[in-house]
């Protein structure tokens, strides 16, 4: 089911709850980033960015991903979203751009809060989106492994001339059973399956290699 047709109208909106460290990622660079909370020498936090090397896998969660309007001008992202499927959210205002929303994990970088209000990038979610449910049915209790291997050049006519953007170049990988790592962060969070009952059990376990990189 693509998403990008369901972004408008309808009512009710969610907030983004509790902090969770981001991941952002730039349209026109092609650079994946992770926002990071370090403390300095005098006591304070301050955010610190890592460059998010490719190739790299993730667990999505596709299954909550959200979609809505975010808005920048605080300069924090306001996220106003909705889960796939449920009722559309309306935009709170003209500032307010289409945007997704989905948590990731991997072992090295935990929970990661990741979205885009880039139509590029959510074009590509889109497709990552209908691909898992595809193949949800065939790995039941099972979430996606995502591989982002490279990034792919879109080039788009516009009255400005030629505009030219770099998208994540992503697939699934396989699928395996969440790791309890993932889980102990969504409760913390109080995100995803946290608070929704016991998932339905997978019928086969992780690999072990799979698992060892989450």
């Amino acid at each position: 089911m693509a998403f990008m047709n369901k972004m408008s109208g309808g009512a009710g909106e969610s907030g983004s709850g509790e902090f969770i460290r981001r991941i952002k990622y730039d349209a026109k660079a092609g650079d994946m980033i992770a926002i990071n909370r370090t403390m300095g020498s005098d006591g304070r936090y301050a955010n610190t960015e890592e460059d998010v090397q490719f190739p790299v896998r993730f667990i999505f969660d596709l299954e909550n991903l959200e979609i809505g309007w975010v808005s920048f001008e605080s300069g924090r992202p306001d996220w106003r979203l909705g889960k796939v499927g449920d009722e559309p959210v309306k935009q709170p205002s003209p500032e307010y751009k289409e945007a997704f929303r989905v948590h990731i994990y991997n072992k090295e970088l935990g929970l990661r809060e990741f979205g885009s209000s880039a139509k590029t990038v959510m074009r590509k979610a889109d497709d990552l989106h209908t691909a898992y449910e595809m193949e949800r049915g065939a790995n039941a209790g099972k979430v996606p492994i995502v591989e982002i291997t490279d990034t792919e050049i879109i080039k788009i006519n516009s009255p400005q001339g030629e505009l030219r953007f770099k998208v994540p170049n992503w697939s699934i990988a396989g699928w395996q059973e969440k790791p309890q790592n993932m889980i102990d962060e969504e409760i913390k969070y109080g995100v995803g399956d946290a608070g929704r009952g016991t998932p339905e059990p997978a019928t086969t376990a992780a690999p072990a290699d799979e698992d060892d990189l989450f």
